[in-house]
């Protein structure tokens, strides 16, 4: 799936999968994936990796500055 500039929550979208739904397949909370498509909290490496995995999704698309320091992440990611 191309991810060009996606937000989480646009990327569910696309999946045609509920908060909910998602939370299941990741087993997270439904409360966790809500706090990834408001921008309130990133997924941890295990989460990004299932996503990578599960989906196809390049999380790097969604998340540029995932995994880099907190003080050399952009604004976008939490």
């Amino acid at each position: 799936m191309v991810m060009d500039d996606l937000t989480f929550a646009e990327a569910l979208n696309r999946e045609r999968l509920t908060q909910e739904e998602f939370a299941d397949k990741l087993e997270v909370t439904a409360r966790t994936v809500h706090n990834w498509a408001t921008g309130a909290s990133a997924p941890r490496l295990k989460h990004a990796r299932a996503m990578e995995d599960e989906f196809g999704w390049d999380v790097h698309n969604i998340w540029p500055d995932l995994f880099l320091p907190r003080n050399q992440r952009s604004d976008r990611t939490p």
